[in-house]
């Protein structure tokens, strides 16, 4: 395609005409900055230069590099559409998604480009209105509308004219929030968006859903072979044949499956496994539209692809067997009472000793902003190196850490602030995780053979449609388990805390099933500027909530002392100080009432500054004879 200046547009209102506001596509995001704190719209589709874009007709790109999806309910305050917008996303299964709040009721979501595979074409709207009348008996807030042509989408950071709160850019977590908690941070005017975090261009994903829309009713379906037999009549469905020569309908993406439905998983199977026909055949997720069925030089050469497919790998042939084949169930072996008693007591090897056992397994989970990545990059120098780590020895090894969420920047100058010089052997990746990061794991490990592995974070490395489902989740974490076992390197997981203020393993999002994967669960908290670490282990003994002090200017944090025990010499300083300010033996009632520490809590914290001497007691603690406290003998 010959090359075109693109253009959009932003216009101040949904009534304003399309003879104005035209600017530099490539331009959009920096002019958007305009748009923050009133009402104004864009282009959802870069458009050729035209004095109007009024009944616009030729080609187009999806603006700013997504193709942009409206959840929307007209008779719901919102949960509906963000409860469908979630659930799309999770469908999708894809990270590298833009999720908006629209100011009202909706909610927007930007899929890159790269997940369609579609080429600019005067085409694409029709394509994508396709796709979602496909898909809407799932989604059922999905609104086909927005895809015209020339449609104004409001602007990210705009203000709703009629609710005066902002179109909002959301975490794919905050799509768990209520709509009030949405609405909350609406109200606030917005930073200019930014979509660095996103790359428009970024592979396709996930080849099995192809499965999914199978299984779907087609409004489109259309038989191509009414003069064939019928153990070979394929129909054209969905996807994208690049072999051959027809330029005409490579952008338009048109593969044909067979119509028996098994056979059509065994497509996606091959589809999944050999990059020969992943080459041959790239599966994209949505409908054709008919009329562009007529090019039929195309369809019989992907006719052909299939009818390939089916001869080598369909039922009654040669390869059919080595395909369908199960895998050998694993055996289960018993082992008696005597010969469990009668094994000699293994040692449990530590990588951080008595916290994070060596072929095991652990999970640190707290809310955003408390500091749980700037601690575990200072565990891997510790690892890396042999040093201390909170005051525990290491076990010195090669460390691999694995940041999908911080930019690299950021990971060198926290490192050099530690005084980390390059020699150090740890690993770094930082970018979005590949779906089969855990396998691509095992011939890394083998070959460095680290004792430390961090994953941050659990949920965008092992994907899971949902948290809160015990069987799924257990499931996705064995992969872990299983590698750390077979490497002997313990693999470390970051997570998230609930939003809910819950205290210990309560806290950690999602099922319960996370917390029983691992074998040691590290919980930190924030509050008032105090952090503080707690620790449940299957292996090796609890660490008590204590405080962890951190330094600015090296950026290493330290361990404190226990949190109750600070909390306790902080109502000791209060008991002395009012001991002191009365200047005589002073009785129990009376401290309570001076210092307002709570009964409990009084008695408890007395009774242990009378054991450490730093206040003196006297009398019997009757009526007759109450207790008198005084600093110094009596």
């Amino acid at each position: 395609m010959q090359s075109v200046s693109w253009t959009n547009y932003l216009v101040p209102s949904i009534r304003s005409n399309l003879a104005q506001g035209h600017i530099n596509a490539d331009k959009l995001t920096d002019v958007l900055r305009e748009a923050i704190g009133r009402e104004a719209y864009h282009g959802l589709w870069d458009l050729e230069p035209r004095e109007t874009f009024e009944k616009y007709k030729g080609i187009v790109r999806p603006a700013m590099g997504f193709f942009w999806f409206d959840f929307d309910h007209k008779e719901s305050r919102g949960d509906l559409a963000r409860k469908d917008a979630k659930s799309f996303i999770e469908w999708l299964d894809v990270d590298d998604v833009a999720v908006f709040f629209s100011g009202s009721k909706g909610f927007h979501v930007g899929v890159p480009q790269g997940y369609f595979g579609l080429e600019p074409s005067k085409d694409l709207p029709k394509i994508m209105k396709s796709f979602i009348h496909k898909i809407i008996p799932k989604f059922k807030t999905l609104d086909p509308s927005v895809h015209e042509a020339a449609r104004k989408f409001r602007a990210p950071g705009s203000k709703h004219p009629d609710t005066g709160f902002h179109k909002i850019r959301l975490q794919i977590e905050q799509l768990d929030l209520s709509i009030d908690e949405i609405i909350e941070i609406a109200k606030t005017k917005p930073e200019p968006v930014n979509f660095s975090d996103i790359n428009p261009k970024a592979p396709r994903q996930k080849l099995s859903i192809v499965e999914d829309i199978l299984e779907m009713p087609s409004p489109l379906h259309h038989d191509l072979s009414s003069d064939e037999d019928d153990s070979t009549e394929t129909h054209l469905t969905k996807g994208r044949c690049r072999h051959g020569s027809h330029n005409k309908l490579s952008a338009l993406g048109v593969a044909l499956v067979h119509k028996d439905y098994e056979f059509n998983r065994l497509v996606v199977r091959l589809m999944e496994a050999d990059q020969e026909y992943n080459q041959k055949a790239d599966f994209c997720y949505f409908m054709c539209p008919e009329r562009h069925w007529k090019h039929k030089a195309a369809i019989e050469n992907a006719r052909d692809f299939v009818d390939e497919l089916f001869r080598n790998h369909g039922p009654g042939s040669k390869n059919a067997d080595n395909v369908n084949q199960e895998k050998p169930k694993d055996r289960i072996q018993l082992t008696s009472l005597k010969d469990v008693l009668e094994k000699p007591d293994e040692e449990t090897p530590y990588v951080v000793e008595g916290l994070l056992p060596a072929g095991g397994t652990s999970i640190v989970a707290a809310k955003p902003k408390v500091g749980k990545t700037t601690l575990l990059r200072q565990l891997s120098l510790s690892v890396s190196i042999g040093h201390l780590f909170l005051n525990r020895r290491t076990s010195q090894g090669p460390v691999i850490y694995f940041s999908v969420e911080e930019k690299i920047d950021e990971i060198k100058g926290h490192f050099k602030a530690m005084g980390a010089t390059g020699n150090e052997p740890i690993y770094i990746f930082a970018s979005r995780a590949p779906r089969d990061t855990i396998e691509q794991l095992g011939p890394i490990i083998a070959e460095i053979k680290p004792s430390l592995i961090i994953l941050d974070t659990l949920f965008k490395i092992v994907r899971m449609k949902d948290a809160n489902d015990y069987a799924s989740i257990s499931e996705a974490l064995e992969p872990i388990q299983d590698l750390a076992r077979k490497s002997g390197a313990h693999i470390m997981c970051v997570h998230h805390a609930g939003k809910a203020d819950r205290e210990g393993a309560d806290g950690i999002l999602g099922s319960t099933a996370i917390l029983g994967a691992f074998d040691t669960a590290i919980i930190m908290s924030r509050s008032n500027k105090r952090r503080t670490i707690k620790t449940i282990q299957r292996y090796g003994k609890d660490l008590d909530e204590s405080v962890l002090f951190f330094d600015e200017e090296t950026r290493l944090s330290s361990l404190g002392q226990e949190s109750w025990k600070e909390k306790a010499d902080e109502r000791s300083k209060t008991i002395l100080d009012f001991v002191r300010s009365v200047g005589i033996a002073t009785s129990f009632a009376d401290i309570k009432a001076g210092t307002g520490i709570d009964v409990k809590l009084l008695r408890e914290t007395l009774q242990r500054m009378v054991d450490l001497k730093l206040i003196s007691v006297r009398g019997l603690g009757t009526r007759n004879d109450p207790k008198l406290y005084s600093i110094g003998l009596f």
